[in-house]
């Protein structure tokens, strides 16, 4: 059962929590999202190591949507996003 349950890998929500921190860190090397708020981080678990989801910030008054994709390493997480235009 413990086996089991580690290699499903963490829950989606206390993912969420921990790439929430990453990913405003990331933006704050580009100059148009440095100032984003995130919102929102629904995740979900695809399979084996594998999350995808989607992020919902704010810059100023205008709202932005991202793709993101996250994969659970022992040690670290490997964390891709991409903007999803309105």
């Amino acid at each position: 059962m413990l086996i089991s349950k580690l290699l499903q890998g963490p829950d989606p929500r206390e993912l969420a929590r921990e790439v929430w921190p990453m990913l405003l860190k990331q933006w704050q090397w580009q100059p148009e999202l440095k100032n984003a708020a995130i919102r929102k981080i629904n995740l979900v678990h695809v399979g084996g190591r594998e999350y995808s989801g989607f992020v919902d910030t704010e810059i100023g008054e205008r709202a932005l949507k991202f793709r993101v994709k996250v994969v659970v390493h022992a040690r670290t997480l490997n964390l891709e996003w991409e903007r999803i235009d309105k």
